[in-house]
């Protein structure tokens, strides 16, 4: 059976494909109550200057994510205009 995601209801997994120390420690999401609105979730875990360690959590909607992806990726497949030709040499060189 399929897993299906229930509205207020949030998922973090680890991040396997961290790259760099700033990267997320956990992704994930949470589908909000109209069971229709999905919001990304990123997740760190930090150390307080007492010692304890919490998580700070940033979230991010993921359908603008997604449009702003699919508008950057038209402009870069675009097509660029052509180059314009360069004047030619000047045969005014005193040879």
């Amino acid at each position: 059976m399929e897993y299906q995601k229930k509205p207020g209801e949030a998922k973090l997994f680890r991040n396997k494909d961290k790259a760099k120390e700033s990267d997320a420690d956990y992704q994930g999401y949470y589908m909000h109550d109209d069971g229709v609105t999905e919001e990304g979730i990123n997740a760190w875990v930090n150390t307080a200057a007492n010692g304890s360690k919490y998580m700070k959590l940033s979230f991010w909607n993921k359908s603008e994510t997604a449009a702003k992806g699919i508008a950057e990726a038209r402009q870069a497949m675009a097509p660029q205009p052509a180059p314009q030709p360069q004047e030619p040499f000047a045969d005014d060189i005193p040879f």
